[in-house]
């Protein structure tokens, strides 16, 4: 198997706060995510948020598309294919990372990022933010946003959110 690990930068846990302007990114350990697909996962008992529900709590679901969604918290279930309930389970707690972004400046920061309206709702939290593919909701509050993005990809991603805050006209 050949090693692709001098082609990125090693993801470096975020310990403290990043202050961008306005915003404050932290990052999130959240006990467990699951990944389930199948054609009703999002008639489950736990309903999946989507864009721009808040998700709350320690166990909430968020919609990937109509036959995905992802389990934050929650019990461990055995990875692979539950033909009772016709659904594929992979724990993907190490393949992604979570932060928090969260303030007054947190949405507008967002948005230079990707194309994001709170009027405009989704029923999938999947977005592209900053060229990197994220998983991106409200969680408990309306100015507190989480992220999901593979670990390979958080030093990249913080890097530039640092560049693209520092160019950012100051908060009013």
């Amino acid at each position: 198997m050949r090693d692709d690990r001098s082609k990125w930068t090693p993801a470096e846990p975020l310990t403290e706060p990043l202050l961008l302007n306005g915003a404050e990114l932290v990052q999130v350990s959240v006990p467990r995510q699951t990944l389930i697909s199948g054609v009703s996962v999002l008639s489950g008992v736990t309903p999946a948020h989507g864009w721009p529900e808040i998700a709350t709590g320690d166990l909430y679901r968020i919609a990937l598309r109509r036959d995905r969604v992802v389990e934050v918290g929650g019990p461990k279930q055995p990875d692979g294919w539950h033909p009772d309930r016709q659904e594929a389970i992979s724990d993907v707690s190490e393949a992604f990372t979570v932060f928090e972004i969260s303030g007054r400046g947190a949405f507008d920061l967002l948005k230079r990022g990707t194309e994001l309206s709170l009027e405009q709702p989704s029923k999938s939290v999947v977005r592209k933010l900053f060229g990197f593919d994220f998983w991106l909701y409200r969680y408990g509050a309306a100015d507190r946003f989480r992220l999901h993005i593979a670990h390979p990809y958080c030093e990249a991603f913080k890097a530039t959110l640092k560049a693209v805050s520092a160019v950012m006209p100051e908060e009013l």
